[in-house]
């Protein structure tokens, strides 16, 4: 198995300007792992103490869940669930939007 290196310093510095660019522009930035139920939190605004930690997945919808409408809520875990990431993606689906009020 290869070792992990820590990227220099200059290499560093740049991944924080990145990674504060696209804080302002994104609410957060996550990466969805939903066949094992998990989400890795690479950026958040509001909960900026979660970057580079792993959750489960149905948990984290909940609490998002509740900062919009009931209708809304219901868009979420209908479209976002991981067994609904999972159809959508045994479905040829790549990539798709969703708002909620």
């Amino acid at each position: 198995m290869a070792e992990l290196n820590t990227p220099p310093a200059s290499e560093r510095e740049a991944l924080a300007g990145l990674t504060a660019a696209l804080g302002r522009r994104f609410y957060s930035i996550l990466r969805v792992d939903p066949a094992r139920d998990t989400v890795l939190i690479l950026q958040s605004r509001d909960y900026p103490q979660a970057v580079q930690t792993q959750m489960d997945w149905g948990t984290y919808l909940e609490r998002y869940g509740g900062i919009v409408t009931p209708q809304g809520r219901e868009r979420l875990q209908k479209r976002l669930s991981g067994p609904a990431l999972l159809a959508a993606a045994a479905n040829g689906e790549h990539s798709f939007s969703l708002e909620v009020p």
